[in-house]
């Protein structure tokens, strides 16, 4: 059956992306969008290019993975009914937005990278389980990022969103204390204040 062999494919994908290995996962890659396509099947298509995609995603090859999300974006489009009140449909939608805003962000082009992310942060309603989480960890992404290129204003932003936004995605645990204080202590010391650094950095251990 074809659409076993693409959900096999797509797994075989996914275990190659995580793992480190010689192995090389394209020849694996072209023959699921091979059979995805062949098939005609837009929600086919849609699993093989998002294998495609996170593989190359999981090995920060930035550019090799955000051909495969920006078609995977015009795949939904194209459908004929968009079934909005189908959660998973817009969770993947969501998650394929972000993917691409991540993709332009790590490629330097900010533009087009934070114009994806913060149109899923402000349409992405906040009391969907998996919804919360992902508000959460998109904020921690745009954290890195903006301390990653020095703008850190904007890293302690997104921080300072993550606390406010605590009663509705759910409340700071031991976890995410010490990355708080972890970031913190970045965004000092590149303020070169040293003091509170050093008091982050403590609270941190």
């Amino acid at each position: 059956d074809i659409h076993t062999q693409i959900f096999s494919l797509s797994l075989i994908i996914a275990i190659l992306g995580n793992n480190t290995t010689s192995l090389s996962a394209e020849p694996f890659i072209l023959k699921n969008l091979r059979l995805a396509k062949s098939t005609k099947n837009l929600y086919a298509i849609e699993s093989a290019l998002n294998a495609a995609g996170d593989f190359y995603m999981n090995r920060q090859k930035w550019a090799k993975a955000l051909p495969y999300f920006v078609e995977n974006d015009k795949n939904r489009k194209q459908r004929k009914k968009t079934p909005l009140n189908d959660e998973s449909f817009r969770i993947n939608a969501w998650v394929n937005q972000l993917n691409i805003g991540m993709c332009y962000l790590n490629l330097n082009n900010e533009k087009e990278g934070l114009a994806n992310v913060l149109n899923v942060l402000n349409t992405m309603p906040h009391n969907i389980n998996f919804a919360r989480g992902l508000h959460k960890q998109v904020r921690y992404d745009l954290v890195v990022y903006f301390i990653g290129n020095k703008k850190y204003d904007e890293a302690e932003k997104y921080l300072r969103q993550i606390v406010n936004l605590s009663p509705i995605i759910g409340r700071a645990d031991l976890n995410d204390n010490l990355r708080s204080q972890k970031f913190y202590f970045e965004i000092n010391k590149g303020r070169s204040n040293y003091v509170e650094a050093i008091k982050n950095l403590e609270r941190y251990q």
